[in-house]
């Protein structure tokens, strides 16, 4: 079993606004991801791996993984045909990092509806979240807004992956990507669309073809 650090999130926002359910199963996802915070989406193996004792019915496992989604804390993605989930932000720090599952490409949508992934049809009916009260605004809809980052704040989140990426890819990727044009607007934020994880992903996996 690999080893994981809970961060302490008994103050975030983001958390408390799903429910007790939806935050047990993303522990549990937490536990059983790869190191790089990949693991299955098709829901019959979420419920038979994270909750192998427990006899939750697959439409409860597919609406708190809606949840997780709708709240920014994992994006679904394909591979090989099969369907998967990242843990966005996962951080884990660890000495050597193996990946189980396939990584995410830039090519994918992770912003995508769950209803592309299959296993998981965005719900039609938002009354639960409504009733536990929806006050995060924007930071629910895509958090945060990639688009309105300062280059501290860029540089601040790109802290995270130093560990994961090693420090020289992390500063070569931020030296290139925070470049300013004349009007003041960093590379990346003209971008349609941006995950940072996805995009050093993709950076370290091109460095070795560009060094050719």
């Amino acid at each position: 079993m690999p080893q994981r650090v809970i961060r302490d999130w008994t103050d975030s926002e983001k958390i408390n606004t799903i429910s007790s359910s939806a935050e047990c199963l993303f522990v549990r996802l937490m536990m059983k991801a790869d190191d790089f915070g990949n693991f299955h989406a098709n829901v019959k193996l979420v419920k038979s791996l994270c909750f192998p004792l427990k006899d939750y019915r697959e439409s409860d496992i597919t609406r708190w993984m809606n949840e997780l989604k709708e709240s920014g804390l994992i994006a679904f993605y394909m591979a090989d045909n099969k369907k998967y989930l990242t843990i966005l932000k996962f951080g884990q720090r660890l000495r050597n990092m193996r990946n189980t599952f396939p990584k995410p490409s830039e090519n994918d949508n992770m912003q995508q509806s769950a209803a592309s992934c299959g296993e998981c049809p965005p719900e039609t009916n938002r009354s639960r979240n409504e009733e536990e009260g929806e006050e995060e605004g924007e930071e629910n809809t895509q958090p945060p807004n990639f688009k309105k980052l300062t280059k501290e704040e860029f540089h601040s989140e790109l802290k995270n992956y130093v560990e994961e990426f090693g420090k020289e890819v992390v500063t070569k990727f931020f030296n290139y990507w925070s470049e300013k044009d004349t009007k003041g607007k960093m590379k990346f934020q003209k971008q349609d669309t941006w995950e940072t994880k996805l995009r050093l992903i993709t950076w370290k996996n091109n460095e070795g073809k560009w060094s050719k």
